[in-house]
């Protein structure tokens, strides 16, 4: 029985970011929420870059894996972990677009 084990773990998180007030108008989110967000949530910067889409923001740290690791060929599974149920579209298959992308 061949075992799977998690080898490496890793996070992108672009350099720039804004207040989270100068994004609540452009998310739909009222000014309770962007309020919420910044007080009871501590959330009050979003980290962004307007270049990148989910996969390329996704696929960022999957390429420091791949890297990483010294013969690519031995890698099974790349996971990603995300907060919401749907990330896509029913019709894209996120995992896949990810793997071919960090692959490349």
């Amino acid at each position: 029985m061949r075992a799977t084990t998690l080898e490496r773990v890793e996070v992108f998180t672009p350099e720039r970011s804004v207040p989270i007030e100068d994004l609540g108008d452009s998310l739909g989110l009222r000014k309770y929420v962007v309020r919420m967000f910044r007080n009871i949530h501590g959330f009050d910067r979003v980290h962004e870059d307007p270049e990148l889409d989910l996969f390329g923001l996704v696929a960022a740290a999957g390429e420091r894996v791949v890297r990483a690791i010294p013969d690519p060929g031995v890698i099974r599974y790349l996971l990603f972990a995300h907060t919401v149920p749907d990330v896509t579209p029913s019709h894209i298959d996120a995992a896949d677009v990810l793997d071919r992308s960090c692959r490349a």
